[in-house]
Parts: C-alpha cells; structure tokens; sequence
C-alpha cells in the first residue's frame, strides 16, 4: 500500500470512531442486535373520585367496585373489592389486592402494549353474584351483583411508540385520568403505567414455519422458590434451545426434559430446534 494510501485508510478509521464515539451509543446496544430490545411496560389502578354520586345524594351513599379487563381471551375479567360510603366529592385509593389491570393476574411480568377495559359499578345487592361467562365480559357487562348499576365504562389503548415516548426510562411511571361513561354517575379513574425493564424477542431466524413440536410444563415448590419441569417431543436437532419470557435461557441436549429454577412468578416458555425458528407453541406456567 502506497504511503498515500496508507493515510487515507487511518484518518477513515478515526474518523469513524470519533463519529460513533460523538453520537454516544450505549454499551448495551452495541452489544444487542437492532430490534430484540422491546419496552415492557405494566398497569395498576390507583384510584376514583367521585365527582356526583348515582341517583340521590345522601351521605355514604354510593357502593362501588371495578371491573378490569386485559381482553386475553384465557383470563377472567378481574374483580375488585366493594368501597362504601362514598360521598360525591371523595377520593379513594384502590387496595393493594385490587390493583392489578394489565397483565393479569397479578402484573408481575410486563406487556409490549396496553390495552385493556374498565368499568365502575355502584352495588345494590351483594346477596347474589352474577356467574363469570369463560372467554367472556358477563361482570364487565353487566355488574357484579344482580342490581348493580353502571357508573361508566371505558375502554384504553396505548401504542409501544406512545408508551415509549410517555415513558423514556426504565422505571418511570405516569398516572393518567379518565371519565369513565355512559352510566348514571359522573366519576374520574386513574390508573398508572411503568416501564419495566426491557424483554428480549426471540430473533427471526429464516422464514416463518410450521409448529412441530409439543412442549408440556409443570410446576413444584422447591426451598423459597420453584422448579418447573418442561418435557417435550418432536424436536430434531441436538441440541434444543430453550426460552423463558422471550429470552434463551439454554441449550440442551434433546432429550425431551429440562428443569429450570425460578422464584415464584409466571412465567412462558418455548423449545425451538437449535438456532432456528421451528420451536413449539409458547407455554405459560405459574410456579
């Protein structure tokens, strides 16, 4: 290489790094490939106020309970306590039990993107409680006890994008307020979303295929934690790869068994052939 040559070749590559060093890119985004961080974010309710009671206002004469929806198709609409006495005006705080909107049932883990469902009832007969349809949104629907009557309802959806941009770091929460509608009160709902720390998607490797393998998972209490045992068939590499929540957490031999130890949560699981998309269906355990 001629002299020239030579110093052309040096001033690129600092002028490389100077120009990624300027723009300060994270360690942690050097080291992960571009598109397998995904935002997780969770919901909680905080509180409701209530601006005119339903019907008359007497003192303390309002009873009244939520009813929150994820809208997964494999949970029940969740129900809260009854808070009485609430007098227009007043503001109260939902127990720690009752919180939970998104991801049910108990937000230990986060979502990508929120949407879920709310309604407030005021409660005039707790003597006989409606049925819970599976699959469906009988309580959101039509109260929790025969007699309830609808405060309001209402309906939310963030993007990741918009949940990103509310919420740039990790660890961040917003608390927003709604007016739940179309019933006989005028209430305010609040309810609060954090970002929790990033997931990892399982990279695409090729193109989509078929899902040809069959993964069971079971669960044991072992010492303060778990032991969830996965046993699978129809994998045809040696090794397999194993996923928990998005992320591998292992390569295997392929001999249709893995023990994996956890503290208690919930959890979802995936065995793929290895380095490739040909995986079984995602499986959710609580351990």
């Amino acid at each position: 290489m001629s002299l020239s040559r030579r110093v052309v070749a040096s001033w690129t590559a600092v002028a490389g790094a100077a120009i990624l060093s300027a723009i300060s890119i994270p360690q942690e985004a050097r080291a992960q490939p571009v598109g397998l961080r995904m935002p997780q974010f969770r919901v909680t309710a905080v509180s409701f106020k209530a601006l005119d009671e339903t019907g008359w206002d007497w003192t303390g004469s309002d009873e009244v309970l939520a009813v929150f929806s994820d809208l997964d198709p494999t949970h029940t609409d969740r129900l809260t306590s009854i808070y009485g006495d609430v007098d227009a005006g007043e503001t109260h705080a939902f127990n720690a039990a009752d919180t939970c909107i998104a991801p049910q049932p108990k937000c230990d883990r986060g979502v990508a993107s929120v949407h879920f469902k709310m309604a407030l009832w005021e409660n005039d007969d707790t003597g006989f409680l409606h049925g819970e349809l599976t699959g469906g949104h009988n309580r959101l629907e039509h109260g929790a006890y025969w007699g309830d009557d609808l405060i309001g309802r209402a309906e939310v959806a963030k993007s990741s994008q918009d949940l990103v941009a509310d919420l740039p770091s990790v660890g961040s929460h917003r608390d927003y307020t709604i007016r739940p509608a179309g019933g006989a009160g005028a209430y305010e709902f609040t309810y609060r979303i954090t970002r929790l720390p990033n997931a990892f998607r399982i990279p695409p490797i090729g193109p989509p295929v078929s899902l040809t393998i069959s993964l069971q998972a079971t669960a044991a209490t072992a010492g303060n934690g778990a032991r969830v045992t996965l046993t699978w068939s129809g994998a045809t590499t040696d090794p397999v790869d194993i996923y928990r929540d998005n992320a591998k957490i292992a390569t295997t031999p392929n001999d249709g068994s893995y023990m994996d130890a956890v503290p208690h949560g919930t959890y979802r699981y995936r065995v793929c052939n290895l380095g490739s998309t040909t995986c079984s269906a995602d499986v959710d355990i609580t351990a």
